[in-house]
């Protein structure tokens, strides 16, 4: 499955001690940290409650995308991608 730049896809991510995975686009806990950012447009990237994208970078193979409901707006995309340059100070 090809994904694009924005694509909300949900995986199993691990709890801290591994043992165990939950399913998750992304976090539903509001901003914690700077790099934090709560999307404006949660409803139109068909996610089910107000959501938070957190600065986690991590490489898995599309194998364990289990759904892609939506995309996230065109504003929250700049958003996220300016935390993104700050991340990496670029």
């Amino acid at each position: 499955m090809a994904f694009a730049k924005g694509d909300v896809v949900l995986v199993p991510f691990p709890f801290r001690d591994r043992a165990a995975t939950k399913v998750r686009p992304a976090t539903t806990h509001p901003p914690r940290f700077l790099s934090d950012y709560a999307l404006t447009g949660w409803k139109q990237a068909r996610l089910m409650a107000p959501s938070t994208v957190r600065m986690q970078f991590a490489t898995l193979a599309s194998s364990r995308v289990l759904y892609r409901p939506g995309k996230i707006t065109a504003g929250d995309l700049h958003a996220v991608d300016a935390r993104i340059r700050q991340a990496f100070d670029l």
